[in-house]
């Protein structure tokens, strides 16, 4: 029974090393993706990840959409993240309460009206019909 547990102890050892290596060679492709876009191994997820990062651009608004404050002497990271909610493709509108502070997504004490999208807590659109709700706020 000794000589089972050695063994296994052994095998779970080789497969921490091999997953080490595995994760080491990971961080070498997504360190330079276009160097690796032709290797045997890893040349189809460096491709594909070239292609999505290419895809993946954020087109702010020509200008910020609407926003209304309601406070005097607001913390100037609250108004930032509510400017930048307010440049997102999808916002239609903005408002800082008399009480905002900084949050995470939104700010604490803000509200943004989004367009072909629904902005759960903390700032985050979903796409599509939301359960109870319209599939689009007006503009």
């Amino acid at each position: 029974q000794m000589s089972r547990f050695g063994a296994r102890r052994r095998r779970a050892r080789r497969r921490a090393r091999a997953g080490l290596a595995v994760r080491e060679s990971l961080r070498a492709v997504l360190a330079d993706l276009a160097s690796f876009a032709g290797d045997a191994l890893f040349g189809a997820l460096a491709r594909e990840l070239m292609a999505a990062k290419k895809q993946a651009r954020f087109l702010a608004r020509r200008a910020p959409a609407p926003m209304r404050n309601w406070g005097k002497g607001l913390e100037a990271e609250a108004v930032t993240q509510m400017t930048r909610a307010c440049s997102l493709p999808i916002a239609a509108a903005g408002a800082l309460m008399r009480d905002a502070q900084q949050g995470f997504g939104l700010p604490v004490g803000g509200d943004a009206g989004v367009c072909g999208a629904w902005a759960g807590p903390w700032g985050v659109a979903t796409f599509g019909q939301p359960r109870g709700g319209p599939a689009n706020v007006p503009h």
